[in-house]
């Protein structure tokens, strides 16, 4: 699995349920913000560019923002983050 380093453990707990959820090789995990702990890409498989932004800066635990095709959803919670996953994914998670 690719490197989290850097990331706080709210990134790292998304990534483990997305992981836990839609498998291991469903995505891939792209960096575009190494200095900032609180982001994170996900990418189809094989891809450079994220489909979607996870943020948790100034989040309650368990809360994201997300973005998906230049829309932000504010607040969501792990399932919100899942169907904007799953959508960014073309539904093939």
């Amino acid at each position: 699995m690719e490197s989290l380093t850097g990331k706080s453990d709210r990134i790292r707990d998304a990534v483990a349920q997305l992981r836990q959820r839609f498998g291991q090789r469903a995505f891939a995990v792209v960096d575009y913000w190494p200095d900032d702990p609180d982001a994170i890409g996900i990418a189809r498989p094989g891809e450079d560019e994220p489909c979607v932004s996870i943020l948790t800066a100034g989040k309650e635990e368990g809360r994201f923002d997300v973005e998906l095709d230049g829309k932000v959803y504010r607040n969501c919670v792990i399932q919100g983050l899942c169907w904007a996953v799953r959508e960014g994914l073309g539904g093939r998670a």
